[in-house]
């Protein structure tokens, strides 16, 4: 029975998710637009789920800025400014920082291979294939942060991850083509100081790059299936 009400459990979390995920997509394509209210009982009977999947959806994007919710009124989309974005990117910084330290300890070789192999893969697309960067890019740290095996760093990084959705900062690929072996060295040869390290620099550039963009005015919203 115990197994079974896990498994029930880690279902709904999952419908949950893709639930919240499309909502995040809806708002950033515009089908949603700021100030726009949000019915419960319209969004459970379009996505065909229970109306308690929807009440939770909107909680967790409540938590990362993109839905206010008002007493007796119901939930509203905010607007989500590049501040917003910038603000993610050092909450991101420290907690990926200290996901590479503890995957020194805690992730398995075999894990470790997995990862090496992805970083291998993103080295090598040919240029036809440019734009698989990103969502492989989005599973190699979401993969790192799961191996460190801390629960509460695994939740809280949920705030953030709507980056790896919404900005593309490096388009022109300006990054070493090796750059995801270079992060994952220290992982592989147990140097969590500079595994540390290594990840915040390598997030520091990104939000680097996007305060560029925003300063010369050419970044612009785009969801990245």
């Amino acid at each position: 029975m115990q197994i079974r009400n896990e498994k029930v459990a880690s279902d709904v979390s999952v419908t949950r998710h893709k639930v919240r995920d499309a909502i995040q997509q809806k708002i950033f394509q515009g089908k949603y637009e700021t100030g726009s209210r949000l019915p419960q009982v319209h969004l459970a009977r379009e996505f065909n789920v229970s109306q308690s999947v929807i009440r939770e959806s909107l909680l967790e994007l409540r938590a990362m800025g993109m839905v206010e919710l008002k007493d007796q009124l119901g939930a509203f989309v905010r607007e989500v400014d590049s501040r917003k974005l910038l603000q993610a990117y050092e909450i991101r910084e420290m907690l990926e920082g200290l996901a590479a330290r503890l995957c020194c300890d805690r992730a398995s070789r075999a894990e470790l291979r997995d990862l090496d192999r992805m970083a291998e893969r993103m080295r090598t697309l040919p240029p036809e294939q440019a734009q698989m960067r990103y969502p492989l890019d989005r599973e190699f740290h979401q993969r790192i942060v799961h191996l460190s095996r801390n629960d509460m760093l695994i939740q809280f990084s949920e705030s953030y991850q709507i980056l790896g959705k919404v900005v593309k900062v490096n388009e022109k690929q300006d990054l070493p083509p090796d750059e995801h072996h270079l992060l994952l060295k220290p992982i592989l040869d147990n140097q969590p100081d500079e595994a540390e390290r290594r990840m915040r620099e390598h997030i520091q550039k990104g939000r680097r790059g996007l305060e560029q963009k925003i300063a010369d005015g050419t970044f612009r919203w785009q969801w990245v299936d």
